[in-house]
């Protein structure tokens, strides 16, 4: 499964909203069972939207660059809710490239998949 419908992320990030800091936005989430328990597991990517981390392109792609960082986290259901399993701001890519300016962002169609999904 890739990236969700706008509607099902519009119900994911009412349901992860105590994991989405102040200052974040929920970019995508998938649920599906990641430790074989048969539960619906969680994968958030989070991104900042820090005004600071904009930054203004002169060269080719877009006029204006989000270097904001993501994070990656994972979260397992347990029997009330979940459990923060993993969380980090260095494994994903930001949306664009200071050096590279005319990639499209990395995770644009998708990028994370679970294989047994809910």
């Amino acid at each position: 499964m890739g990236t969700p419908s706008n509607a099902q992320l519009s119900v994911y990030k009412k349901e992860f909203q105590n994991y989405i800091p102040k200052g974040w936005v929920l970019d995508t989430a998938l649920k599906g069972d990641l430790n074989k328990d048969r539960q619906a597991d969680a994968v958030l990517v989070l991104r900042n939207t820090q005004s600071s981390n904009f930054r203004k392109n002169e060269g080719l792609g877009m006029n204006l660059l989000d270097l904001n960082p993501r994070r990656l986290l994972i979260l397992f259901k347990t029997g009330t809710g979940y459990t923060k399993e993993l969380s980090t701001d260095v494994f994903l890519p930001s949306i664009n490239d200071e050096e590279s300016t005319c990639l499209e962002d990395p995770l644009s169609e998708g990028g994370i998949e679970i294989s047994k999904v809910y």
